[in-house]
C-alpha cells in the first residue's frame, strides 16, 4: 500500500531533531509500529500474565516467564515474547508490578507492588 503525506514544516522539524537520523517515511513508519495495537497473541498472553500474577507473591523477585511457568512460556512463539516483553515494561505500573533492573543476558527483573 502506499500513501502519500504533505509533510508540514512541524513535522520536517520533527524529523530533523530525531535522534538517529531517518527518512521521513522511516520516521513515520517508526510511530505508526510502535502505536499499532498489538497481536491478538499478545493480548490473549498479557491476560494469562495477569491472571498469574494474581497469585504471585509481592516480595519476590522475578522475570516475565517465571510467572507464567516454564511450560506455558515454551509454547509462546518469539515475536510474541518479545512483544510481550515491551509490552508489560511499558505498563508495568498499570500491572502493579516495578520494573527493578535487566539481568546480564538483558532479561526484565519484575517485582510486586505492595
Amino acid at each position: 500500500m502506499k500513501i502519500t503525506i504533505n509533510l508540514t514544516p512541524q513535522l520536517v522539524k520533527w524529523i530533523g531533531k530525531l535522534e538517529k537520523p531517518m527518512t521521513a517515511e522511516n520516521a513515520i513508519l517508526a510511530v505508526l509500529h510502535k502505536n499499532i495495537s498489538s497481536s491478538p497473541s499478545v493480548d490473549k498472553a498479557l491476560l494469562e500474565f495477569q491472571e498469574a500474577l494474581k497469585d504471585f507473591p509481592s516480595n519476590l523477585e522475578f522475570e516475565i516467564p517465571q510467572v507464567f511457568g516454564t511450560a506455558r512460556w515454551n509454547l509462546l512463539d518469539l515475536r510474541t515474547k518479545l512483544n510481550l516483553g515491551k509490552r508489560i515494561k511499558a505498563e508495568a505500573t498499570s500491572l502493579g508490578i516495578n520494573f527493578l533492573h535487566k539481568t546480564v543476558t538483558n532479561h526484565a527483573v519484575y517485582s510486586r507492588q505492595q
